[in-house]
């Protein structure tokens, strides 16, 4: 359990730091001093100065962080030497831009590269049958191994994704399932026992190309971003509360148990987690990238800033709010899971 726990941190602590590498290197690209570049948080355990920068490893494996000079101060403009410090404030506002947005660019690349290594060596899961479990669902009511699944239900079935996807949304214990066998259509009505639990048992046959690595790779990062989006449809519109989401208590948990289930399993969760990132830092929220680019946006159109002490004021609050809600579901996080034996 605790070597899950470790590997969970890691992977955590790998997402966030390629995020605020994407900030350095952009920073550096626009002239921005950067302070401090640390991988871990809390105490320093060693540091390296290197020109402007502090390269340093801190005690607790919870992220990274990028200071760069003057991001976070409230000041008026003119009461700063913007060019004389290498201020964050004093880059063109392209290069301010960019080292914000390349954050959340950085974790896109990086869910690339592990989505793309993933399809590579393993290959890509099609809708035929590979094997049947025994005693399943699958070998019960007559699929075969060469079966190629195309409906489940009504729901037309193109990936591997869609039929999962399309097992967790029924709403009922019964359905037919339609194959092709040897060139022809076939229907299965199949029937479920456990209605919370509607698993077919059988796997997929494997493909492995270049081109079909990189077709997946493409439409498994968009799939990350759609269902990011019909979560936030989902809490918009009531479907989805906001203490059933997960804080990072329940990430660490989900890594874990997906590190059970061997290495791809823990790779498509570390994609998933840092396209989750990206994502919502990029959503207009203040303290977040997305709230700091709506401010730059500002800026570009108006030719000139917001004023600095309320820009800071209303990132201040945002953070606050953000750590309140890091707090709440954390909490849930600690119920849900029966931590410390709650229930």
């Amino acid at each position: 359990m605790i070597i899950k726990i470790i590997i969970a941190l890691l992977v955590f602590m790998v997402v966030v730091v390629v995020h605020e590498f994407g900030h350095f290197i952009f920073a550096k690209r626009a002239k921005i001093k950067v302070n401090e570049f640390s991988v871990g948080m809390g105490p320093k355990i060693f540091g390296k100065q290197k020109g402007e920068t502090l390269y340093s490893v801190r005690a607790l494996p919870l992220g990274g962080f990028c200071a760069m000079e003057g991001e976070d101060e409230e000041e008026e403009e003119q009461d700063i030497d913007f060019s004389q410090r290498g201020h964050f404030n004093g880059a063109t506002i392209g290069g301010r831009i960019l080292t914000i947005f390349a954050g959340p660019f950085f974790n896109f690349i990086l869910a690339f590269v592990i989505l793309f290594a993933l399809f590579g060596i393993r290959g890509h899961q099609t809708t035929t049958i590979a094997s049947i479990q025994d005693n399943s669902i699958a070998q019960k009511y007559g699929i075969e191994v060469g079966d190629k699944i195309v409906n489940i239900g009504d729901n037309k079935i193109n990936s591997w994704k869609d039929i999962q996807t399309s097992l967790s949304k029924l709403d009922k214990e019964e359905t037919t399932i339609k194959v092709i066998r040897n060139g022809q259509e076939k229907e299965i009505k199949v029937k479920f026992e456990n209605s919370n639990e509607k698993v077919l048992g059988v796997t997929s046959k494997l493909e492995r190309n270049l081109f079909v690595s990189i077709r997946e790779t493409f439409n498994t990062f968009f799939y990350f971003i759609g269902t990011m989006f019909d979560i936030l449809r989902q809490l918009f519109t009531g479907k989805v509360g906001v203490g059933q989401l997960s804080g990072p208590i329940g990430v660490v948990g989900a890594i874990s148990s997906a590190a059970s289930n061997g290495i791809y399993s823990l790779l498509y969760i570390t994609a998933f987690l840092s396209v989750n990132l990206g994502f919502i830092n990029l959503l207009p929220i203040p303290a977040l990238d997305g709230g700091r680019l709506v401010f730059l946006f500002i800026e570009l159109i108006l030719g000139r800033p917001v004023s600095r002490s309320k820009e800071g004021l209303i990132h201040t609050i945002g953070f606050i709010f953000l750590m309140g809600l890091i707090l709440f579901v954390s909490f849930k996080d600690v119920i849900r899971l029966g931590i410390f034996g709650a229930n």
